[in-house]
């Protein structure tokens, strides 16, 4: 599992209401990998697979808007955590 932090809101960043996961990549014959948007909370705000020997194409995936209400604190503690998948 590798997880890269989100950390920098703009200095007048007011509110969200939606997030959406949007990832560029693609698996391999014999390891895919799920990406998920979490909250520091480990809340999980947004999902993206891709399928091992399926999606094995440079692509790009978007989980869509879902809806979350995120302070600019909220915003500071986003990761997002890539995990394999068989």
């Amino acid at each position: 599992m590798d997880s890269v932090g989100l950390t920098d809101a703009p200095g007048d960043y007011g509110s969200s209401n939606t997030v959406t996961l949007r990832v560029n990549g693609k698996a391999s014959d014999d390891i895919g990998f799920v990406a998920t948007l979490r909250k520091a909370d480990e809340e999980i705000l947004a999902t993206v697979t891709f399928v091992a020997g399926v999606d094995t194409t440079q692509t790009t995936k978007t989980s869509g808007a879902q809806a979350a209400s995120l302070t600019e604190e909220e915003v500071n503690g986003l990761k997002i955590v890539f995990t394999s998948a068989v």
